[in-house]
């Protein structure tokens, strides 16, 4: 990505980068990441698909999810 803005850095000075931003971005994007509810609702039960019996299950969060 670099070789095609003619942009020459040396892989060092990236990780050097990595080192120092991946901390501070970790922290931000966990603050904005959305939890999950602490309910879920299962619901499960038995379908007959082309004669055959199956089992179908699902799952929802509070929000409907």
């Amino acid at each position: 990505m670099m070789a095609e803005r003619a942009l020459r850095i040396d892989h060092n000075t990236l990780n050097r980068y990595v080192v120092h931003y991946a901390p501070k971005l970790e922290k931000s994007f966990h603050k904005k990441k959305k939890r999950a509810g602490d309910r879920w609702r299962m619901g499960e039960t038995y379908l007959k698909v082309r004669g055959q019996w199956r089992y179908y299950y699902r799952v929802v969060d509070n929000e409907g999810k």
